[in-house]
């Protein structure tokens, strides 16, 4: 009898293959669901499976191998290791989860120079979860919202009083952390730095920064107050653009399914690079990327950073812009009519409110009127029907 608790049953899986070469999210939770004794493994042979990028439904083992082989070739390239020789498909198939779920056990302290590698597992951190999560290999522990994380000089993690992760504890030599759209947190890191985490998020970092640089790599949005030290700059990596600073305040923005990523200077000098192009900032400017162009503007740096504080500043948006916004911040899905889509706002919302009182505040001086359904998380927004004098 196969055994459902090792991950090769689940590697091989027909239904769990085509899961992950749809990205089927829904389908994933009912499969986890029915197999609640198996839900870890079935989702860290998930992550392995969309790490490989199938597109067959049927994994073969040399697909399985040449993961795990083309993982040691880029990683370790420039390192004089013994030679490696092939192993089984059922331990190849397990090493290939440790690597990619563990995020960087076997990259250890050369993940400066292996910045791809170290974003396309960014990229391939798909928790199922509702709950902000850090995760070092296969510990991992809850974190209230809106709660701040401390990062102790000892290296333990502390929310409030409570200790939730001890330095000694820690598997492999980064952190990741996980906001899911809904959530928000901040954490300080234990050179004083201090990042604020936005709704649908993703930081992953090294549990101790090196000696002479400070790297984390981010996609999301975050708000840094960095801790000023000379001897180790700090550097925030994201898939487009890295930005370089000794110690300032700024916020970047970089979701992966945005059109514009942006960099936005409130304090301080910052660089940032891309596409082997450098940008120096002045305070009250912004970088702002897109696909086939990249420009420096001055900004109200306010309205970028406000989100940090549960203020959303809105400047002569479309309603559909701010909806999109608000489904991040809020985890909800907003239906809209088209006839509503494109009126423009003015203003601030205060996201501390439900969104239920934040779409009734908007709806005051906008056209329309909606329904929200908590049990499914679903709000349906109708242009307003005109009232006629008789």
């Amino acid at each position: 009898m196969e055994n459902r608790n090792n991950i090769e049953f689940w590697i091989f899986d027909e239904k769990l293959i085509n899961i992950a070469k749809e990205n089927d999210q829904e389908a994933l939770k009912q499969m986890m669901h029915l197999h609640p004794e198996q839900r870890e493994v079935i989702e860290n042979a998930f992550l392995l499976l969309q790490n490989m990028k199938v597109e067959e439904a049927v994994v073969s083992d040399l697909q399985v191998e040449r993961s795990l082989k083309g993982f040691w070739d880029r990683v370790d390239r420039r390192k004089n290791r013994r030679r490696l020789y092939w192993i089984s498909t059922a331990c190849a198939a397990c090493i290939s989860v440790i690597l990619v779920v563990s995020s960087l056990l076997l990259i250890g302290r050369d993940y400066v120079g292996n910045k791809e590698e170290v974003l396309a597992l960014l990229d391939s951190i798909q928790s199922t979860s509702n709950e902000i999560l850090i995760i070092s290999g296969g510990l991992r522990t809850t974190i209230p919202n809106n709660e701040v994380i401390n990062q102790t000089a000892q290296g333990d993690f502390v929310v409030g009083t409570e200790k939730k992760m001890k330095f000694s504890d820690l598997q492999g030599e980064m952190i990741q952390l996980v906001v899911p759209v809904g959530k928000r947190t901040a954490i300080r890191f234990n050179d004083g730095t201090v990042a604020w985490l936005n709704a649908g998020s993703k930081l992953l970092y090294p549990k101790t920064f090196l000696e002479d640089r400070r790297d984390i790599y981010i996609e999301g949005e975050t708000y840094l107050e960095v801790e000023k030290d000379q001897s180790r700059p700090f550097f925030v990596h994201t898939k487009d653009f890295d930005v370089s600073v000794l110690g300032t305040k700024f916020n970047v923005s970089a979701y992966k399914e945005d059109l514009q990523k942006s960099v936005v200077l409130v304090e301080g000098s910052v660089e940032v690079g891309s596409d082997n192009n450098k940008y120096k900032l002045i305070p009250k400017e912004g970088f702002f990327y897109a696909k086939n162009s990249s420009v420096v503007k001055k900004v109200d740096t306010y309205a970028y950073t406000c989100w940090k504080d549960g203020i959303m500043q809105i400047q002569n948006e479309p309603l559909e812009h701010i909806f999109t916004r608000l489904e991040k911040y809020y985890g909800v899905k907003i239906i809209f009519d088209s006839s509503v889509s494109k009126k423009k706002y003015i203003g601030n919302l205060n996201l501390y409110d439900s969104i239920s009182e934040v779409l009734h505040n908007l709806s005051h001086s906008t056209p329309f009127t909606f329904e929200y359904n908590k049990e499914t998380n679903v709000v349906k927004v109708y242009q307003k029907k005109k009232r006629y004098s008789k």
